[in-house]
């Protein structure tokens, strides 16, 4: 019979008599920190073991301490200089957000993962809290860190997802935590403040109700500063001098700039 099946985890504390290397091949700070043995985990750190090493599934001990809920396994593993290292970190994030998991998240955060990793649409944790409507997960997260100015693949940031969602308090919350944020770039020119707050629509130049035969091909703009703004660039790029009014996709009178989306497709039409 080999050695690694004479060894069990369990009698670990009756064979230290084992170098912390060998232990190591038998996988033991893996199972020591999944299993939630304090004991040995501070022998193998003591014996100054690669707390970082991955598993053959890119997992670390870590990682597996946080999965099993063993606060104080991680807790050693951190002072020992472990860090949540995770092959996409961005999709593993947003995976835990959408399964709802609330515990595991707040265990995750509470260890040092990046609250602002990115997914492949390079949609974050945030987007997708504000996507489902997920007050108190979008509060954690901004707790701990979470931008909300960061922007997905389609120049989307958080607070437009919350915005289509329609949950005031989450919009109320990400709105205050934009503020709070915008306002700490204090370093950056205005310029790039700007740059970070500014959305873009796609203007049509007919009504969102004619017919397919009588529609006609739209403009991308950036949205300015204010409806007229807005209209008179529309106005200029779409070679429509008598168009007065902007509407949403449902017919509806747009009257404040604030309410246009991040690329929101909108219509420019002739009111009398």
């Amino acid at each position: 019979m080999g050695m690694k099946n004479l060894l069990c985890i369990e009698d670990f504390p009756s064979k230290l008599k084992f170098s912390a290397s060998m232990y190591l091949e038998f996988e033991g700070d893996h199972v020591a920190a999944s299993k939630g043995y304090e004991d040995i985990t501070l022998f193998l750190i003591e014996q100054r073991v690669d707390v970082s090493i991955s598993d053959k599934f890119g997992n670390t001990p870590l990682l597996e301490a946080i999965k099993n809920g063993h606060d104080q396994v991680a807790s050693l593993l951190v002072k020992a200089g472990a860090a949540p290292t995770i092959d996409d970190a961005g999709s593993f994030l947003c995976m835990i957000v959408a399964r709802r998991d609330f515990e595991f998240l707040k265990r995750v955060l509470s260890n040092g993962i990046n609250p602002n990793a990115k997914n492949y649409d390079c949609r974050t944790p945030l987007h997708i809290a504000a996507s489902e409507g997920l007050y108190s997960v979008a509060e954690l997260l901004l707790e701990a860190g979470a931008s909300v100015l960061s922007k997905d693949r389609w120049g989307n940031t958080a607070l437009d997802d919350a915005l289509i969602g329609g949950n005031k308090n989450l919009i109320k919350l990400l709105k205050v935590a934009r503020t709070s944020q915008l306002s700490g770039l204090s370093d950056c020119s205005q310029e790039i403040r700007d740059e970070m707050r500014q959305k873009k629509c796609t203007v049509f130049p007919f009504h969102p109700w004619d017919p397919k035969e009588e529609r006609r091909e739209g403009v991308v703009l950036w949205v300015p500063k204010s409806i007229q703004e807005l209209i008179n660039a529309a106005r200029e790029q779409l070679k429509c001098p008598s168009g007065n009014t902007i509407l949403s996709e449902d017919g509806g009178k747009i009257l404040d700039i604030n309410m246009v989306t991040n690329d929101q497709k909108i219509y420019l039409v002739s009111e009398v």
